[in-house]
């Protein structure tokens, strides 16, 4: 008797040998072999062999369908009822009936011109009726099943040769993912529409239209997560667990911000080119249209989103709905070994659920307090609410949580999670990008900037960076003094406000620069000016500091830890426009102070080195994996129940 759940085995088409499957191979072995500590020995010696067709989370998943489809049409479908257009194609799919004749299907094209020609006549005298409940998921099906099917020519082969497509796995699934795609950017036009009309019974049909389309979707989900239940088991039953080692070690990253302009994406940017250059096996996952792609990563996977929308409240952030199914699918096939998460938005979810399916630990960075973001921008105490118990559910399933400075080990406890579960990353900045070294007198001739004395500030343009107290005390400033600009560099829902408060002052906006430009602005800078209250870390501040420029940063969040208070920057105690206009008023007539300062930050920021912050955040991965090898109740070896002859 074959103890279960450990493998499962089957008798061969002869009498030569049988077939074991384990996970998701079968594997031949001699007829002789009978005992599960026979098979052992035999996987163990290496007299076996790969053998029977590997399975796949689509094959299963196209199981099920085949399996629906024949128990509807022969116990539910009434006993002589003539099934519908949808009704007979899935059938047709799964090899329940043969492909309709030429003549059929002449016929069918005729009767669909003919019930067109027939509305459009009647349109003007009859008043079409509304869609209602999932009328609206059917259209929308087959509008897109007759746009797409000409892409799959190996369907309609399989078809002709009398085999039924669905036994094309991986055209069927690419099939299935585009009706997909399309089906959801309908039902999100429908939504949309709804509430432009104000229609409730709208809204809750497409509401209904959507449940019923996970609905149909459900087996691909339930496949990819069954086809990894007992994946752990196979190191178990073979005996045979290697290790993971720095290089061998996959790692799944998980992020909403990639391409823009702040701190978040420019770690992940430092943390993909050390991969590749110490060759780790590292992949980014995004989810932004392909026309947004500006970072070209070697090791970058990105899914091209189902739906783009601006984010409430933000509406320059456009908020990308990843396509769920095809990360599942494609996480399924790289097997990774540990997942992280930067950001808890949409594709941060689809990590999470990537970890569950794997069953591989999840680890997490508080780049963001969202809480806080969210307080700035909505000015609503139940959004602020609504998005902190998101947070303390989201940060909960993870296995560590990396703060980026200790000023927010409190904030992250605070979300729930234990302070051994609380790591820190190193700190780090590219010394060899941002020096004093890229110092460019003339380069502000090219921005129309004429003052003798520069304020830089780089990062997103918003509210939440506490910029209004900025402009406030710039304006103070120019009051007693017109000889200094301000740089603002950078994109943001506040750009075009802020330039209207600061017309006719000497304020510059030159927008986004990439890393050609800015190392030189901030060098050829003389002080970086960084107002924000809300920033886990403030890595603009290492990049400043790194490029000699003194920084003037808030007492809160984590900005301060990246100076050093009076030598090379200074931790403003007030954040009120007067007091920081007074401060760098006192800063830029004091050039002996400034230049001290300048030489202190080039020197403290010398000592970040991207190669450490890359390997403690690579061993730190490692670590997690090991230690969920090794929790309670993992088996190293082969149980007893199975090396027992």
């Amino acid at each position: 008797r074959w103890p279960e759940p450990w493998v499962k085995a089957r008798t061969g088409g002869s009498d030569d040998h049988g077939l074991l499957n384990v996970g998701r191979t079968w594997t031949e072995f001699p007829a002789e072999v009978q005992s599960p500590a026979q098979i052992l020995d035999c996987l163990r010696s290496g007299m076996c062999r790969p053998g029977g067709e590997a399975g796949s989370s689509a094959k299963l998943a196209h199981t099920f369908y085949g399996i629906a489809v024949r128990y509807y049409s022969r116990y539910i479908m009434a006993p002589g009822a003539t099934p519908n257009f949808t009704t007979s194609l899935l059938q047709t799919i799964v090899g329940e009936k043969p492909m309709p004749t030429r003549a059929q299907l002449a016929g069918a094209v005729v009767r669909s011109k003919v019930k067109k020609a027939w509305k459009r006549v009647t349109r003007p005298f009859v008043k079409p009726p509304a869609e209602e409940h999932t009328a609206v998921l059917k259209r929308l099906f087959v509008e897109s099943l007759n746009k797409r099917v000409t892409e799959y020519p190996q369907l309609r082969d399989a078809l002709e040769k009398g085999l039924p497509p669905l036994g094309e796995h991986e055209q069927m699934f690419n099939f299935v993912s585009k009706i997909n795609r399309d089906i959801s950017d309908g039902l999100a036009s429908a939504i949309s529409k709804s509430i432009d009309d104000a229609s409730f019974t709208g809204l809750f049909d497409s509401i209904a239209a959507i449940m019923a389309q996970q609905f149909v979707m459900s087996p691909y989900y339930f496949s990819v997560f069954h086809q990894n239940k007992e994946r752990h088991l196979l190191r178990q039953i073979t005996a045979q667990h290697t290790p993971k080692t720095p290089a061998t070690l996959k790692v799944a990253l998980f992020t909403d911000t990639l391409d823009e302009v702040n701190g978040v994406g420019r770690f992940l940017r430092d943390m993909s080119e050390q991969a590749a250059g110490q060759s780790r096996q590292l992949t980014i996952h995004t989810s932004v249209p392909a026309g947004n792609l500006r970072f070209d990563l070697p090791n970058r996977k990105n899914f091209v989103p189902l739906l783009s929308r601006p984010l409430p409240y933000y509406e320059e952030v456009i908020l990308n709905l990843p396509p769920v199914l095809e990360v599942l699918d494609w996480s399924d096939r790289q097997q990774f070994d540990v997942v992280h998460v930067s950001t808890p938005g949409p594709m941060g979810l689809c990590g999470w659920l990537v970890s569950k399916m794997l069953r591989v630990p999840l680890l997490c960075t508080y780049h963001t307090d969202f809480p806080a973001y969210v307080d700035k921008l909505a000015r609503d105490h139940r959004v602020t609410n609504g998005t902190a118990a998101y947070m303390n559910w989201f940060y909960a399933q993870a296995a560590t949580v990396f703060s980026r400075s200790n000023a927010y080990r409190f904030k992250i406890g605070d979300l729930g999670v234990g302070e051994e579960n609380i790591r820190q990353i190193l700190p780090g900045v590219n010394v060899a990008k941002f020096n004093v070294e890229h110092r460019d007198a003339t380069i502000w001739s090219s921005h129309g900037v004429k003052e003798k004395y520069r304020l830089l500030y780089a990062g997103r343009v918003s509210v939440e960076k506490n910029l209004p107290m900025l402009a406030e005390a710039f304006r103070k400033l120019c009051e007693k003094r017109r000889d200094a600009a301000l740089i603002v560099v950078g994109d943001g829902p506040y750009l075009e406000k802020m330039r209207r408060e600061l017309a006719h002052l000497p304020a510059y906006f030159p927008g986004y620069q990439d890393d050609a430009q800015l190392p030189k602005l901030y060098a050829s800078s003389d002080l970086f000016v960084f107002p924000s209250r809300t920033d886990t870390l403030g890595q603009v501040v290492i990049e400043a500091q790194a490029s000699g420029l003194p920084a003037l940063v808030t007492p809160d969040g984590g900005p301060k830890e990246s100076i050093e208070d009076g030598r090379s920057g200074i931790v403003v105690p007030e954040t009120t426009a007067a007091r920081w206009a007074a401060t760098i008023g006192e800063l830029l007539d004091d050039e002996p102070r400034r230049k001290r300062m300048s030489h202190a930050a080039a020197q403290r920021a010398s000592r970040y080195s991207l190669t450490k912050t890359f390997d403690h955040f690579w061993n730190e991965h490692l670590h997690a994996c090991k230690a969920a090898s090794a929790e309670p109740g993992t088996i190293s070896t082969a149980p007893a129940a199975l090396t027992k002859p």
